[in-house]
């Protein structure tokens, strides 16, 4: 229930500080996402479309939670690794009963959580280099 918590207070803290012509476009067609996936997945990777930086954001995070289930979801995120939308994340932090103690704000952008959300995935620290991560996935793709 805490980690529930947590997750909700996080979505509900991004917001969008300024888009511009940040808007990373995907190159992979919306209509080549995997069928045969979970709609937990799928729902999420359809988010990373979004023209909605926010949207964007919640997608990545939540593929991210739910972990190596997310794997087919890697070439996406890839793709929005150079993202520079910047948001306002806001998380709360809680002590062992489920309370809040603290809370901390953070201006981030969208491939940073991207990034965060690829090392989840994979278990794997790339950082946000599209480069690495497209080398790492034409290797590792179909284990």
């Amino acid at each position: 229930m805490k980690k529930i918590k947590q997750i909700l207070v996080m979505l509900i803290g991004i917001s969008v500080i300024g888009m511009g012509l940040s808007y990373a476009q995907q190159i992979i067609p919306k209509k080549s996402i995997p069928t045969n996936i979970s709609s937990d997945v799928k729902k999420n990777i359809e988010m990373l479309y979004s023209s909605d930086a926010v949207k964007r954001a919640e997608g990545a995070v939540q593929l991210g939670q739910i972990g190596d289930r997310a794997i087919s979801a890697t070439p996406y995120l890839i793709e929005i690794l150079k993202d520079t939308a910047r948001i306002k994340r806001t998380m709360d932090r809680y002590d062992q009963s489920g309370r809040v103690v603290s809370f901390y704000t953070n201006i981030t952008t969208i491939g940073s959580i991207v990034a965060e959300t690829l090392k989840k995935i994979t278990g794997e620290d790339l950082g946000d280099d599209q480069t690495k991560w497209l080398e790492w996935w034409e290797k590792n793709k179909t284990k």
